[in-house]
This record gives structure tokens, sequence and C-alpha cells, in this order.
């Protein structure tokens, strides 16, 4: 009996594939529905992007800070003076963002003033303060802000293919299914499926 109701269960799902596969589809048209109807999903949230130098000590730091401030290029510092291995190569970019919202910054964690000051600050400019994390002091470059956008189709479309013929399976899916109930005249009792055995008592009778 158990191996009849698994090769019942494969031949089930064997045949729903088969269906489905065959009756869902999407079209161009579709994907832009889609596309349209579901913006917010795609929507990329306002974030800054900030550059970092990781010094030893807070004195290192502010001479560090010092030097920018004097003329010498921000990237070429965290080349030579970083201790930071990941993002040196990088001329000191955190590829992380730094979220619109919250206090969270990447490396530093939950620190609200220095969320702040990324946030006030402009494009392209070094925050005239360093600032302290577990992992020492850093001067911080902001490097960009990017405003809540939602990235056009062309951009995306693979993702919205995707989530387009996902729904448009999960459709057809219900569909077939309530036409097979209707079909085989299926009666349904969701009570049964809930229902609890009475328990046996221990000295009841075999």
């Amino acid at each position: 009996e158990r191996i009849g109701a698994m090769a019942d269960g494969v031949l089930a799902q064997s045949l729903l594939f088969a269906e489905i596969s065959k009756r869902a589809t999407v079209t161009d048209a579709d994907i832009e529905r889609f596309y349209t109807a579901n913006s917010a999903r795609y929507e990329q949230p306002a974030a800054s992007f900030i550059a970092h130098i990781q010094c030893a000590d807070e004195a290192t730091a502010r001479a560090v800070l010092r030097r920018v401030e004097q003329g010498e290029a921000f990237g070429e510092l965290a080349k030579r003076e970083s201790r930071d291995t990941d993002t040196r190569g990088q001329f000191g970019i955190i590829p992380d963002p730094v979220p619109e919202s919250g206090d969270f910054v990447p490396i530093f964690g939950n620190q609200p003033e220095l969320h702040q000051a990324i946030r006030a600050a402009a494009a392209d400019s070094v925050l005239p303060d360093v600032y302290t994390s577990p992992r020492g002091w850093h001067v911080i470059q902001v490097v960009s802000h990017r405003a809540r956008i939602v990235p056009p189709l062309e951009e995306i479309a693979e993702r919205v293919r995707r989530d387009t013929l996902a729904a448009r399976q999960a459709e057809v899916t219900d569909q077939y299914i309530t036409q097979l109930q209707q079909s085989y005249a299926v009666k349904l009792f969701p009570a049964a499926l809930t229902a609890q055995p009475d328990p046996v008592e221990d000295n009841a009778a075999p």
C-alpha cells in the first residue's frame, strides 16, 4: 500500500508538472503588465556609498585626515595606508551601501552620529572627523548618494520574467486542481484532516 501511494504521488506530480509547463506561458505583454503592477517589488531604496582608510590608532587616523585635507588623493592614500586588506585595493570603497533609514553603517554597525554625518555630507566629500570601530580608527569619504529608484524593465527583464512565470504557474496550478476536482466530483472534508483519534486507554481490551 505504501509503494502504491508513492507511485500515485509520483504520477500525480508528473501529470501536474507536464500540464503546468504546457499551460503556464508568459508573453512580453504579460511581463510588462506584471512589472507595472508590482513596481514596488523592484524598488531600490535610497542609500549612500562610502570609502574608508582604516588606521591602527586615532593619532594615525588624524594624520591621514590632514593629508587628505591638504590635497592628497583619498583613493591613493587608501591603497597605501589602509589596514583593511579587503578594501584598500579598491581605493577604500566599501561595497555594501549605507541604508537611508536606521543607524547601520557597514563595518561600523549601528552608529547614529556617523550615519547622520554620512547622509548629510555631499557626495565626493571627506568627513571632517575620524571614527572608531572594532577594527580601529577610520577616515571616511562619502563617495555617492543613490536616490530611491525603480530600475527600468530593460535592466531587470530576466528577473521580472521569472517572477511573472512563477505567478502564472501558481495561478494555473490552482485552476487545474479546481478543474480536476470538478471533473471527478471530488468532495473534501477538511475537518477530517485535523481530527485527532480518541486516546486508547491503558487497560483497554486487546
